[in-house]
């Protein structure tokens, strides 16, 4: 996790309206105003994340991934490090008894996802100190 990123994302982001603006974006897919797929945000920003919601916009993500069935997905940070949130739609089914839907819940439907949890049995509880740390 980047420290100032992570930070806002775990510590300063309204996570309730993260998730509403991720489903409205699903939405928006599943009605045919945007397409899924990736989607540039901080640097090369494709012309349709402008209308974005503001909470997506407001983090700065590095890509938004919509997918047709799982959501949205805020990928913070990529390359040789992963982090960021996955947002299910108000309907979505666990699809198969071992889905991974990310490695911490911060709220019913978002989920937290992070490299740094692999293979490090401590990494829980730095996030666990940092969500302690909410506004």
């Amino acid at each position: 996790m980047q420290n100032t990123r992570g930070y806002a994302l775990l510590c300063e982001t309204d996570h309730h309206s993260l998730l509403e603006a991720c489903r409205e974006l699903s939405r928006r897919a599943a009605k045919g105003d945007l397409r899924p797929g990736q989607y540039f945000v901080l640097i090369d920003r494709d012309p349709e994340a402008s209308t974005f919601p503001q909470p997506i916009l407001d983090l700065a993500p590095s890509y938004v991934y919509i997918y047709e069935d799982t959501g949205v997905r805020l990928e913070m940070l990529g390359g040789l490090g992963h982090f960021g949130v996955q947002a299910y739609p108000e309907d979505f089914k666990q699809p198969y008894a071992d889905f991974r839907y990310g490695d911490r819940e911060l709220i019913p439907g978002l989920w937290y996802y992070d490299d740094g949890y692999e293979g490090n049995p401590k990494y829980a509880k730095k996030i666990e100190a940092l969500l302690q740390k909410r506004k």
